[in-house]
């Protein structure tokens, strides 16, 4: 089967599936404890000529009142901007199709500009309970409460308002990524002016106090949208109208499913939602893409513990993308979507973005139409697991790849069971601080790729048991301290199996890279199996197997000429499976780093046999 017929295949299947679920919805998901306002009924036509905004509004602030279904029966309805005011709302059509009547709009940033230009949205001044109140107290990592100043009016705070503290604080290798928090209030105790909230503040801030230097901690307090579900609509935004389908900004327990998104070329997003306990599922968005790099999401998340899982997208920027750069975000699920063709990356997360999984979710022609990458994370505690990621069989010149950490990931990482095909590099790395918990890529595969692996700046990590098959290079180590590289199987058909590359960047020296019990199997025309380039001290080279019976011409095995920091390595007990003399296996351009590879016996190893087997 053809990556066509296998594309055509997955996008059938997803929509046999969402007819049946809308099936099935359609007869039992109504909630008959709660009224039923049909959109009709209050005067919307459906015919897609009529502007229905009136109509609807008049219809769901009927419903805010008191809760329930907003009923949207067959029919393409022209709308402006409808606002979702209340809770315990559902929005419910039967093949209904939203029809944008907004303008097209030049390019612009900011999340302003995303709400007004959507179709469905929240108001987010009748969400605002407080906003830009000076904190003066320090907060401490982990604390559950916070001291409401005596110039504001605590009466008009209530349990399960969403409290958003600001900082100046972020990071000091990405800044723009906040150390802020966002938290729903549990209790008041309104005599001690005292909010106590659902979770600790994730960091320690200091209060703003005269003359010194502070974080200029703010707090925000909003009205949450709450008990949110959309089922069985179709937004159709124009062609390369810089639009938004869907903005919900603080919502506190949402659903959607069943949703289709149509963007049409360059448009904004699909779905951009903030808050807790959200969930999207069976949502499918089409050509959410941006030339400029505006905006460009099919799905859009941040907050707390939010899923979006077994949905489809076509042409977007990125597929999903998660969190907040203002405040920390918990707990993230990505699994069993597909993605198809991403401008970008398909799934991504930011560097504010902890305890977030990804997993069993297929991504393919990545490189078809644009540089794309599969998953591109930033932040810790991730587990990225059994993903299949495939490039296009003809792919756009640049630098695709199937997996990408990079800026802020520091750590506790696990990147597991994922099988890569047919990108430029497999996994690659390119971080700006050194981790502060291991990073961890074990039993992937990564097949016919450019490169299996760039490591740029990779530090305290395990590669291990994964299998590469590489066109040009196994494994490129561009800086990094302390990486044990074991139990993989390497081929790779031109280049190096594994370089070890200075960075220009950074004058330290490398230490702390341990090359052991690999296989390494070059091609027709490889070059050296492992070499080693000036910038890199402490390594070791043990028990490998390095099978050149393929190879046409002699090389190196570990070329060490370039390895001017040299002055402590271990190579020792590794074996040569050859066809051909082997006149030189070792290379060295110092005589400090010459002696201490030759108190290893590493020098002499070549033979005439046909086939043989040495330990180095």
């Amino acid at each position: 089967m053809s990556m066509k017929q296998l594309i055509l295949l997955l996008v059938l299947l997803f929509f046999m599936e969402q007819v049946a679920r809308a099936a099935v919805s359609n007869t039992i998901m109504i909630d008959m404890k709660l009224p039923v306002y049909n959109v009709k009924e209050g005067g919307a036509v459906g015919n897609g000529i009529v502007n229905d905004t009136n109509a609807i509004q008049g219809t769901l602030d009927q419903a805010a009142k008191t809760g329930g279904t907003v009923y949207f029966p067959l029919g393409r309805y022209l709308v402006d901007t409808i606002q979702v005011k209340g809770n315990n709302l559902k929005l419910m059509g039967n093949s209904a199709v939203l029809l944008s009547n907004h303008p097209k709009y030049e390019v612009s940033f900011g999340a302003d500009v995303v709400r007004k230009r959507s179709l469905v949205n929240t108001d987010l001044s009748k969400q605002t309970v407080l906003t830009h109140i000076p904190y003066e107290r320090d907060i401490r990592k982990g604390q559950k409460f916070l001291e409401i100043p005596g110039t504001v009016d605590i009466d008009v705070i209530q349990e399960n308002d969403l409290v958003m503290v600001t900082t100046e604080k972020g990071d000091t290798w990405a800044p723009s990524y906040k150390h802020g928090s966002l938290r729903y209030i549990t209790s008041i105790d309104r005599k001690k002016r005292t909010i106590h909230l659902d979770s600790g503040i994730e960091t320690n801030l200091r209060a703003r106090k005269e003359n010194q230097a502070n974080d200029d901690v703010k707090l925000f307090i909003y009205r949450p949208l709450q008990n949110f579900h959309m089922e069985g609509l179709t937004f159709e935004l124009k062609e390369n109208g810089r639009q938004n389908g869907v903005f919900l900004d603080f919502v506190k327990n949402a659903n959607i499913q069943n949703v289709r998104l149509i963007g049409k070329g360059q448009n904004l997003t699909g779905i951009s939602i903030s808050g807790f306990d959200i969930e999207i599922s069976n949502v499918y968005t089409e050509g959410f893409l941006s030339d400029e790099m505006e905006i460009g999401y099919g799905v859009n998340v941040a907050g707390h513990h939010i899923k979006v899982h077994d949905s489809m997208f076509i042409n977007g920027k990125h597929a999903i993308s998660g969190a907040d750069r203002r405040y920390r975000n918990k707990d993230f699920e990505y699994y069993r979507n597909t993605v198809i063709d991403p401008q970008s990356a398909a799934l991504e997360a930011h560097g504010t973005g902890e305890n977030i999984r990804i997993h069993h979710n297929t991504i393919l022609d990545i490189g078809k139409s644009f540089v794309g990458c599969g998953i591109w994370v930033r932040g810790k505690h991730y587990q990225i697991y059994e993903n299949t990621i495939m490039g296009a069989a003809t792919r756009v010149p640049g630098s695709s790849c199937g997996i990408k950490i990079l800026e802020s990931a520091i750590g506790d990482i696990t990147i597991s069971n994922n099988r890569v095909t047919d990108v430029a590099y497999g996994f690659m790395t390119d971080l700006w601080k050194e981790p502060e918990a291991a990073i961890n890529v074990v039993d992937n595969t990564f097949i016919n790729a450019e490169t299996g692996m760039l490591l740029i700046k990779l530090h305290n990590a395990e590669i291990s048991a994964n299998k590469i098959a590489a066109n040009q290079n196994g494994i490129v180590a561009i800086g990094g301290n302390n990486i044990s590289i074991a139990n993989n199987d390497i081929f790779y058909e031109r280049s190096f199996g594994m370089i070890l590359q200075h960075d220009p960047k950074e004058p330290s020296v490398t230490k702390g890279i341990a090359i052991k019990k690999n296989k390494f199997t070059p091609g027709r025309f490889a070059n050296n199996i492992i070499r080693i380039q000036k910038g890199y001290d402490d390594v070791t080279i043990s028990e490998n197997i390095f099978n050149t019976v393929f190879s046409t011409q002699p090389f190196l095995i570990i070329n060490v000429k370039q390895a001017i920091n040299l002055r402590r390595a271990t190579i020792l007990d590794n074996q040569v499976i050859s066809n051909f003399y082997v006149p030189i296996t070792l290379k060295s351009a110092g005589l400090g780093a010459f002696y201490q590879l030759g108190k290893a016996s590493c020098i002499k190893v070549w033979s005439h046999s046909p086939i043989f087997r040495k330990t180095l």
